[in-house]
């Protein structure tokens, strides 16, 4: 650094303490007044102490009760027990925001009145809101699990507004998914009776055409051939007659016969593939398991969370002390530059 820049840098230090000794006074009285206000306006009778309580959750991994319990196929069966990801996370998070849980607890609570928000006064319903949500905390934490954080005055009431969104978040997620798996369920039903009842028609074709004497096409029609074949050997009219007369039906009725009995063999199958779409359906639609994984209950809070005093005043000061600075600062520019103004050379604290 040049002796130039060296001898400004102490001029100006110089200037700045000088600036501060001069005004010590004033500043120190401006911060400790804040502080003592801040300390008065702090106190329970101005800020009621809260107290906050926790609720630490994981979200499930899958949504499928019957893909975690009783699906047959490896590659499509979830573990129960696996904890959920951010995904997973992220979707618990959008239903704990969901108007109907908020709904919920703010009737459950009467947090209107618990809040002491006038019904008769200006938009009491977006006080609430902002109460609500001044209160009530949800967030994802670093280790992908959810933690729903609640303040308020009454510690048990904190611990139990907690809990109690947990508990709902099962409510919330079964109910709407409820709603989708029986419409799933009514789908696969209507399908599998359909199935069914068609699976039915042409076995009472298939007797139908039992009783005609058409059991099976293929072997009926070889022992035709072979019986017509030694009645013309052994020249007996009546047996060839008999035997055309049973030819006859056979060729119109015996490739209705294979087809049906073609067809219900493959319509087996699927309706076996119905049937298990069904059972899975109906485990979904009528079956809950938890949504989440609780790792700590909320509790009642032994010691206050809000609002912290000593912070408060710290702030406070701090923040007091450099208005005062600036205030003060400018004042002496000022002071500095209309006295320089009347002698032709402005100056400033420096």
């Amino acid at each position: 650094m040049s002796s130039y820049g060296q001898n400004e840098s102490d001029f100006n230090f110089a200037g700045i303490l000088a600036f501060l000794l001069r005004y010590k006074w004033p500043i120190l009285g401006a911060t400790l007044a804040a502080g003592i206000l801040a300390a008065i306006f702090s106190m329970p009778y101005f800020m009621p102490p809260k107290y906050q309580s926790s609720v630490i959750l994981y979200p499930s991994t899958t949504n499928s009760i019957s893909k975690q319990l009783i699906n047959s196929n490896p590659g499509e069966k979830q573990d129960l027990l696996a904890f959920g990801e951010e995904e997973e996370a992220e979707q618990v998070l959008q239903i704990l925001q969901s108007d109907a849980i908020t709904k919920r607890i703010m009737e459950k609570y009467n947090l209107m009145e618990h809040y002491r928000i006038d019904k008769d006064g200006a938009y009491p319903y977006t006080q609430l809101a902002n109460k609500f949500k001044s209160n009530v905390n949800y967030r994802r934490t670093e280790y992908m699990s959810i933690e729903i954080a609640v303040l308020d005055e009454d510690p048990q009431i904190a611990a139990n507004m907690a809990n109690d969104i947990a508990s709902l978040i099962d409510t919330m997620k079964n109910s709407v998914q409820r709603v989708r798996a029986l419409q799933g369920l009514a789908i696969v039903e209507k399908a599998y009776k359909e199935k069914e009842a068609a699976i039915d028609a042409m076995v009472d074709s298939l007797q139908k055409l039992g009783d005609l004497g058409v059991f099976s096409y293929d072997d009926q029609s070889a022992a035709l051939s072979e019986g017509y074949a030694n009645a013309l050997v052994a020249s007996k009219p009546n047996a060839i007659k008999e035997i055309e007369r049973q030819q006859k039906i056979l060729g119109k009725y015996g490739p209705v016969q294979k087809s049906l009995i073609g067809r219900i063999d493959y319509d087996t199958d699927e309706l076996a593939q119905l049937r298990s779409k069904y059972e899975q359906a109906k485990v979904d639609a009528e079956q809950n398991i938890p949504a989440t994984f609780i790792i700590n209950h909320a509790a009642p809070g032994e010691k206050k969370a809000y609002p912290v005093r000593s912070l408060i005043v710290l702030v406070s000061m701090l923040s007091a002390m450099a208005a005062s600075v600036l205030y003060f600062a400018f004042m002496h520019n000022y002071r500095e530059y209309k006295l320089g103004k009347n002698a032709g050379t402005p100056g400033n604290i420096a």
